[in-house]
């Protein structure tokens, strides 16, 4: 199960690169947070005692990221999962599709 979701993980690494742009997967959580502050109305961080994620290691951490804009639209939360202070994998709620789509114009 563990290979099953480290292959999707690693399947949606291009999504990451398109949607923000500036946020790279494997970066450390200081640097995504500082990121995310430009472009969110809230970030709040949120520390787990024991690991449970199936990449951590020894430490897991979540970045909870309220109201981000894009110029297409806002999602309304996005989850930033950090495996041993790397980022590991993302969640969005919202409309993504509108959010990171370019208007093109016919």
């Amino acid at each position: 199960m563990k290979y099953l979701f480290l292959f999707f993980t690693f399947l949606s690494q291009a999504q990451i690169t398109i949607s923000f742009s500036d946020i790279q997967y494997n970066e450390s959580r200081l640097s995504v947070q500082k990121k995310l502050n430009a472009i969110a109305n809230d970030v709040s961080v949120v520390y787990i005692t024991t690991p449970n994620f199936p990449m951590a290691q020894n430490k897991e951490e979540h970045l909870i990221a309220s109201k981000v804009d894009f110029e297409n639209g806002t999602l309304d939360k996005v989850v930033f999962t950090f495996s041993d202070d790397r980022l590991s994998y993302v969640q969005a709620k919202g409309d993504i599709v509108k959010a990171i789509t370019p208007t093109h114009k016919k």
